[in-house]
């Protein structure tokens, strides 16, 4: 906990008079205001979801498992708004799992406000029947990051996925979605803003292992100051997953010469009885759009600033609470006056 006290004043900032919110520190729930009756917080619990997916964990996550000195386990047991605030000073390997009651309700948001070493993260999500999550994130890790998110979604459980890396160094974020049950659908935004200098990829895959499950991805990126960006995705319909419905976009803005973005959407389809698209357009912002603005009265400068901006109002319109909000938009300009 040595830099808890730099950013203590900084993560109660988020918090409102009322709010039900988790600070972990190190791995370590160090903070919260929860009701147990709510929300359930243990430490070395742990449930391999992976188990009922019959799928098989990668070695990275199987090194997160072995080597992580704690499991953070929240158990989701009632609707509720949860604010959840990340610092790491010295552990190596974070793991948390979160789980939701059947029927639950919840809106989850995420802030990874300091990351002091460079780590690995797994964090697992187990939706039970008939849940619905929004699951917001922010990422702003200011060291090396390899981050596994892994949803698991039982019947007729809806997921909304919505995700926004601004990190200041190499990084690498694969994101797991797997509709192993009917009528279980997942709504995936994922923005990302790379002005590292350096590789950063954030992957997001997605298993349709049912009949009459649903996604939709939409992936927006921004890569500036010879930076380089790998936003692939992949979906997979199992055979026998009839009805399956799947949809796939990535859209790319590149603000300068050096800089290198990559958008590979790609399905993996073993049924007939199914529908899927797949779509991705890169380049640089559009002559047309910003002469169209300057036409209204905007300066190039000004006209250029509201085309990118706009690239993430599909996240930012999903943050209900003002003072985060505040804080996500004041790092997106920094990140965008590195031009």
């Amino acid at each position: 906990m040595k830099h808890f006290k730099e950013f203590e004043e900084k993560a109660y900032s988020f918090i409102n008079d009322g709010d039900n919110y988790i600070i972990f520190n190190d791995g370590k729930a160090i903070r919260c205001n929860i009701n147990e009756d709510e929300v359930e917080l243990e430490v070395d619990n742990y449930i391999d979801s992976f188990d009922v997916c019959k799928k098989k964990r990668t070695d990275v996550e199987e090194e997160i498992l072995s080597k992580a000195h704690f499991n953070n386990y929240v158990h989701i047991k009632k609707d509720i708004n949860l604010k959840l605030i990340y610092l790491n000073d010295d552990e190596a390997y974070l793991n948390f799992s979160y789980v939701f009651k059947r029927g639950v309700k919840a809106n989850l948001t995420h802030i990874f406000l300091s990351c002091q070493k460079d780590c690995k993260v797994l964090r697992d999500y187990n939706l039970n029947d008939e849940c619905e999550v929004m699951n917001n994130t922010f990422n702003n890790y200011e060291n090396k990051v390899c981050e596994y998110n892994n949803y698991y979604l039982d019947d007729k459980a809806k997921l909304y996925i919505n995700d926004l890396n601004i990190n200041e160094v190499e990084s690498e974020n694969i994101s797991n979605v797997y509709l192993y049950s009917e009528k279980a659908s997942a709504y995936v935004s994922n923005s990302c803003i790379n002005a590292s200098s350096k590789l950063q990829k954030n992957n997001y895959n997605i298993y349709h292992d049912e009949k009459k499950t649903k996604s939709e991805l939409v992936g927006y990126g921004v890569v500036l100051n010879d930076s380089t960006l790998n936003m692939d995705t992949c979906g997979y319909i199992k055979r026998g997953a009839k009805n399956a419905n799947m949809h796939q976009t990535s859209k790319g803005i590149i603000l300068d010469t050096y800089s290198v973005m990559q958008a590979c959407p790609l399905l993996y389809i073993d049924e007939f009885d199914c529908m899927a698209s797949h779509g991705a357009s890169i380049g640089a912002i559009s002559e047309e759009d910003v002469y169209y603005l300057m036409s209204r009265g905007l300066s190039r400068y000004d006209a250029e600033k509201l085309i990118v901006y706009g690239f993430f109002n599909p996240y930012l319109s999903k943050i209900n609470d003002e003072k985060i909000l505040a804080y996500i938009q004041e790092v997106i300009a920094k990140k965008l006056e590195m031009r």
